[in-house]
């Protein structure tokens, strides 16, 4: 009967047994780990005593390349691009300017007794021209500038007048000398824009002979002046685009010192070829009043112009 209740038992309990999930395997706890045998103790000291041996060398193979680089600093890249000298600055520049200027002149010229009222174009003494010599040189350094302008020319006409007494040939022969040097200072100074305050010295060399033949008295004359006017002005050169250069320059002077009065007026319009050479042309506006023991010179004398500037240094 016992042996037929236990079959029963089985018989009903085993399906459930079955059917129940499979317990989670527990995870070794601290406890357990340290409750390992000692062959399972020394295979983890080992192990982790390896691990720290290779930090250990990782560590001193870093210390090292680190040691290396200070003491081989030349051997390191630069994490700053190397400057430039800027020697420029502090450099001398020169520059020459050859131009010719096409100019016209009128007004009131003479010695006493002889004073001709003048109306020439470029044309005109264009035609007169025995000599001319036209230019400028200019050296900066910083911003200390200091420009130094000639303008030397002969002119020379011959004509041939019918009088009473016959046909008379006259010569008249004119000679203009003037030698402009400033000194200049850049109150602005940049790669667009640069404004110049300027002062110096104008002089001047004018001299005139008229001769006829078959001469004639009192028609005939010659004479030179000479005078020297104080002046100040301003220039202002802009680029308001590559390559292109655009520059206003005056002046005035004289007050009495030399002549009455004394000023020019520039502008011109210019177009770099090359770092070192710039084509230019404009127009100059010039005009002195001088007069002395009744020799007067009061005229204007304007006309465009065409240079190349040329960089030396």
């Amino acid at each position: 009967m016992k042996t037929a209740s236990i079959c029963l038992f089985l018989l009903v309990a085993a399906p459930l047994l079955v059917a129940q999930e499979p317990a989670a395997i527990p995870q070794p706890s601290a406890a357990s780990v340290r409750t390992q045998s000692p062959p399972q103790q020394l295979q983890a000291t080992a192990a982790v005593s390896a691990m720290n041996n290779s930090s250990a060398d990782v560590s001193a193979e870093s210390g090292l390349t680190m040691e290396s680089s200070s003491a081989n600093p030349q051997l390191q890249p630069s994490s700053s691009p190397q400057s430039k000298p800027s020697g420029d600055d502090s450099d001398w520049h020169v520059t020459i300017v050859p131009y010719l200027w096409f100019l016209g002149l009128h007004g009131t010229s003479g010695p006493p007794g002889a004073q001709m009222s003048v109306h020439e174009s470029p044309g005109d003494l264009l035609s007169q021209l025995r000599f001319g010599l036209m230019g400028t040189v200019q050296v900066r350094h910083k911003r200390l500038f200091l420009p130094v302008d000639v303008f030397w020319v002969r002119l020379e006409s011959k004509k041939s007048l019918p009088t009473p007494l016959g046909v008379i040939s006259e010569d008249l022969k004119t000679r203009e000398f003037i030698l402009a040097p400033k000194v200049g200072y850049f109150l602005i100074d940049s790669n667009k824009l640069k404004a110049t305050a300027l002062v110096g010295l104008r002089y001047w060399h004018l001299g005139e002979g008229l001769s006829v033949s078959p001469p004639i008295p009192g028609l005939s004359f010659s004479g030179s002046q000479n005078f020297v006017d104080p002046v100040v002005g301003g220039r202002i050169d802009m680029s308001p685009v590559p390559k292109v250069e655009v520059s206003v320059l005056g002046d005035v002077g004289g007050w009495g010192t030399g002549s009455k009065l004394d000023y020019q007026v520039v502008g011109g319009l210019g177009y770099r070829l090359t770092p070192r050479l710039t084509v230019q042309v404009g127009y100059r506006y010039m005009g002195v009043d001088y007069r002395s023991a009744g020799y007067v010179f009061n005229t204007i004398q304007p006309g465009a112009f065409v240079g190349v500037r040329i960089r030396l240094r």
